[in-house]
């Protein structure tokens, strides 16, 4: 076929703009921050999306009618956002809508509409929406000036009041309001609906003025503390040239994409932040001693680090850990540390089974096949093939943990269960006690120190600051739930005491290797008999074989204890029963530490065996001796405080002296050294039901017989003097 003269094939291109089929819209996409029903009718709204270019977003002051229609006789507006992108945080206020004529936007431009469009001053609802003039598709946002009216018609819409919804005005009506709210304080866009639905955030026209008094509305944009991981100086976290927008705050939101350098925060330093988000494929490293509290939503992976700090004289020592990041499994444990493996296969990473009757069969070690993923909230032991750190990797907690306790003392086991910090950021351990105490035996915490292969019991009277990574004992009272709160969270330069004020004497006991102490703190509210969280128990998990402990001043009941809190008052009149352990032929060396304690105040310690009284006043002041028989507890040792010099006083001799039921079956007598004694038991009759002659090393355990439970009088006669104490005693 031969064409025409004068035509030419030209290509036709068919161009079409759907912004709407581009740009999925949703609810809260924008908010109303103005609203004017005074003079010529006026909004505003803040974009809390980047919308693209000729983005169309339809306003109407009609009534809804359903969940796509509305209906009455008023306006419906179609709006174009423009030819360039409208970012997130901007506003665009809307002026002169009562009027077809002189409507204008402050950004795009008004490009249909239909019917009257006309805000009331006695209350008016006014709707954004995507769809057509006509015909709603997403219900965007909607706000209201008063109580009723068209909002009583909301409940048509998808909305929801005090977010997608702004009722700024819920007693009688305003002609005029704006949102006076922080503009600045948010990590992300959306997180204002909640802030802009509040009208508490809103500064209202009173019901006597002009809504056009609080015109121009203002265009200031909104913003978020989002800053974004350049990482383009060093992999410092802490550096604010590693960051587009600064360093993370409280209330940031930090994004740490894929980058040369991964963020890094180091052993010392903290950090905060409100959300992060870490892109897959990178990871942000935490050392030992940092910390990292995160107050919203996290994620992404992370590598936390835990020093293991091998001494010379203790190669490979154990350590008790904890994982503070969740989703790890044993495999991706073992194949990014190296453990030691015995000839079962199994590696030196276990749990504590408190259920095994066997003390050494207590700790289950993991085989080297083990697939199951670390419990948040669980302490495992462990020591590596070289000396390093041991790495956990994995998702950040960003809520409270929760660990059920068991109890297995009844069936051979004991109560004791291993917890440890699940957070990346230290937590105190007075929160944790106390918040946590209806199901503890005490409010006690049991760390293992490995320099010195021993437990040191942490009580909730004295706060003490638990690392990230660090596991701990604790004693169950029940089967309860244990809860880690995020609260407990902080950022702390050590995770030792935390320095106080606190008056407190610190007694050692130290032979040519090892050294134990036992700690005894002074307070004007204290009490000389038990009270819990300020006297806390020797660990009863393991043997003691070397050890120095107090026995309490009144009330005892042959418990050990490391930490003893006495009145600081009548020191003259307390006199605290010390228990040694130590085998035979060891040469010991007592002395003391003492913090903030009263100048005027000696210490000694008598030696009851030996006639003795020691000052220990000086720092510097020892006492030493080489034992010619074992020693395994009280009665040997007592601790004095005295303003003037000691003699060996009898009536303080005879009012420390202890009695108590150590089962139903037997009656222990302690503080009686080298004295023929006589014991006497009368029911509450006055029947004699025992008399026994004896004579004591220190600790003399008297049987019982079968007696019905109930109350006893106790007689004890010594040279000395005679002793009476009421008791319950018998068959439980």
């Amino acid at each position: 076929m031969k064409l025409p003269k004068n035509y030419k094939i030209v290509p036709l291109f068919l161009f079409l703009t759907i912004p709407t089929l581009l740009f999925s819209q949703t609810a809260g996409d924008l908010a109303f921050v103005g609203f004017n029903a005074d003079g010529d009718d006026d909004f505003a709204v803040v974009l809390l999306k980047d919308h693209p270019k000729n983005t169309l977003i339809y306003f109407s002051d009609k009534q809804p009618a359903s969940a796509t229609t509305f209906s009455g006789g008023e306006g419906n507006v179609e709006w174009n956002t423009g030819n360039t992108v409208l970012k997130s945080g901007t506003i665009v206020i809307f002026n002169d809508f009562d009027s077809s004529a002189a409507r204008n936007a402050s950004a795009g431009s008004i490009t249909n509409q239909a019917g009257s469009f006309n805000l009331a001053t006695s209350g008016d609802a006014l709707f954004a929406y995507s769809g057509t003039l006509d015909h709603v598709a997403v219900w965007l946002a909607g706000i209201q000036n008063a109580a009723g009216n068209e909002g009583d018609h909301f409940s048509e819409t998808s909305l929801v009041m005090g977010s997608t919804f702004v009722n700024f005005y819920t007693s009688g009506n305003s002609e005029a309001g704006f949102y006076k709210g922080s503009r600045s304080s948010n990590t992300s866009y959306s997180s204002y609906l909640t802030f802009i639905g509040d009208s508490a955030n809103w500064e209202r026209a009173p019901s006597n003025v002009a809504g056009e008094t609080l015109l121009p509305f203002s265009q200031e944009a909104f913003t978020t503390n989002t800053t974004t991981w350049l990482g383009t100086s060093s992999n410092l976290w802490n550096y604010s040239e590693n960051w587009d927008n600064g360093i993370p705050t409280s209330s940031s939101f930090a994004q740490i994409p894929i980058t040369a350098e991964a963020p890094n925060i180091t052993a010392g330093n903290s950090a905060n932040v409100g959300n992060i988000a870490i892109t897959e494929g990178t990871q942000i490293t935490l050392k030992s001693g940092a910390s990292l509290i995160i107050s919203g939503t996290s994620s992404g992976t992370m590598n936390y680090y835990r020093n293991l700090e091998y001494h010379m004289d203790r190669l490979k020592a154990w350590y008790l850990v904890s994982s503070p990041t969740h989703g790890e499994t044993v495999t991706n444990l073992r194949s990014n540390n190296s453990f030691l493996t015995n000839e079962n296969n199994e590696i030196s990473f276990a749990h504590y089974d408190n259920s095994q009757t066997i003390a050494s069969d207590r700790w289950s070690y993991y085989s080297d096949t083990t697939t199951e993923t670390l419990t948040q909230g669980k302490g495992y032991a462990t020591k590596l093939a070289s000396i390093g750190t041991i790495s956990f990797t994995g998702n950040i907690p960003t809520s409270d943990i929760f660990i059920p306790l068991s109890l297995a003392a009844e069936s051979g086991g004991n109560n004791f269960n291993l917890l440890g910090n699940p957070f990346t950021a230290f937590i105190n351990s007075s929160e944790f006690l106390k918040f946590n105490t209806a199901a503890l035996a005490q409010e006690e915490i049991y760390i293992w120190n490995q320099s010195t292969s021993s437990y040191e019991t942490k009580i909730s009277g004295v706060s003490y600051k638990i690392a990230p990574g660090q596991a701990f004992f604790v004693e169950a009272s029940n089967t309860n739930i244990v809860r880690f709160s995020e609260s407990f969270q902080s950022h702390e330069s050590t995770d030792t005491f935390q320095k106080k004020s606190e008056v407190r004497l610190q007694l050692i006991l130290e032979d040519e290797t090892t050294s134990r102490y036992a700690n005894i703190y002074y307070a004007s509210e204290r009490a000389t008999g038990y009270e819990n969280g300020y006297d806390g128990k020797l660990f009863e998990g393991t043997a003691h074989p070397f050890a120095i402990y107090t026995h309490l001043v009144s009330g005892s009941q042959g418990q050990n204890y490391q930490i003893q809190s006495l009145p600081n008052t009548n020191h003259e009149t307390m006199v605290i029963p010390i228990g040694v352990n130590a085998a035979i032929d060891k040469a010991l060396t007592f002395s003391i530490k003492t913090m903030n304690f009263p100048s005027e105040l000696n210490v000694f310690l008598e030696d009851r065996l030996l006639n003795k009284f020691i000052a220990l006043t000086q720092e510097n002041s020892k006492y030493q001796i080489t034992l010619d028989t074992a020693l395994d507890g009280i009665g040997r040792f007592y601790l004095h405080t005295s303003e003037a010099l000691l003699e060996r006083p009898h009536t303080t001799v005879l009012k420390n002296i202890s009695i108590y039921e150590t089962n139903s079956a037997s009656l222990r007598i302690t503080g009686i050294l080298d004295m023929n004694s006589e014991i006497t038991v009368y029911n509450i009759l006055g029947e004699k039901v025992l008399h026994t002659s004896f004579n004591s090393t220190g600790i003399k355990d008297i049987p019982l017989p079968r007696l019905q439970r109930g109350f006893y009088m106790i007689q004890l006669a010594t040279k000395i003097g005679i002793l009476h104490k009421k008791l319950i005693l018998g068959i439980k």
